[in-house]
């Protein structure tokens, strides 16, 4: 009986040697490196940084000296809210500031990947709007535009092709220079956008207005990128007849 128990154990024994030789030859050598096998975190958006109306202010009397039509470009980008690929995209048929209120048209937008000549495609959310301007807004606008060209010719830098957006942006960053507003400061092209909507908004106009006309299809990205602009009022919400 002794020897059967033995050799019962024996035999488990050299079971549980042979699962562990095999879970070693199937199993790699070495602590696992677990570094290697996360995933990293998506990079932060970044954040949108208007410009404030005294940065307008020394952007747009820089503009003037830095020339290269980016007077035009800054003022339409101020009371436009437009893109900058759709500043590149604008012909002057789409610009009228006559009879006390004007407006801007948008329908296209510049594409130029890489090294390519560029080329007009849809709005980025492939709607076409049209801007209305009046008021002193207006008045602005009109000296910034100065004598307007052919209507089908490009309203920045005049000619029969549009210039790429790239090269808006470099030529704002000699203005951003000339105005002596730090590039640590996050103003960019774009940031007069964001100016247009915080602005907006702040001022009261509802937000499925900026939305409709600054070319967005959401809303809700619109609320939740410039929502702190708007007003809490909840003396007037007190004041609301209900009952």
């Amino acid at each position: 009986m002794g020897r059967g128990i033995r050799a019962g154990n024996g035999c488990e024994g050299g079971r549980v040697r042979q699962v562990d030789a095999d879970r070693r030859s199937s199993t790699p050598m070495g602590p696992k490196n677990e570094a290697k096998r996360a995933v990293p975190p998506a990079a932060p958006k970044s954040k949108a940084v208007p410009a404030t109306p005294e940065q307008i202010g020394k952007l747009l009397q820089a503009a003037k000296t830095v020339g290269l039509d980016m007077e035009k470009v800054v003022a339409l980008a101020t009371v436009t809210g437009a893109r900058p690929e759709e500043l590149a995209a604008l012909r002057w048929r789409g610009v009228s500031l006559r009879n006390g209120v004007g407006f801007v048209a948008i329908s296209k937008a510049v594409t130029a990947p890489g090294t390519q000549k560029p080329s007009l495609r849809e709005t980025k959310t492939g709607a076409k709007r049209r801007i209305r301007i009046a008021g002193t807004n207006l008045e602005a606008l009109r000296l910034a535009l100065g004598k307007f060209g052919s209507p089908n010719t490009f309203v920045i830098d005049g000619g029969s092709g549009p210039v790429r957006p790239d090269a808006l942006s470099d030529r704002f960053r000699r203005v951003r220079s000339a105005a002596r507003i730090r590039p640590s400061s996050g103003v960019t092209l774009y940031s007069l956008r964001h100016a247009w909507a915080t602005h907006l908004l702040s001022a009261g106009v509802p937000i499925h207005t900026v939305t409709r006309v600054g070319g967005w299809t959401d809303a809700v990205m619109v609320l939740r990128t410039y929502g702190h602009a708007i007003p809490d009022d909840e003396e007037t919400a007190a004041l609301v007849p209900l009952l």
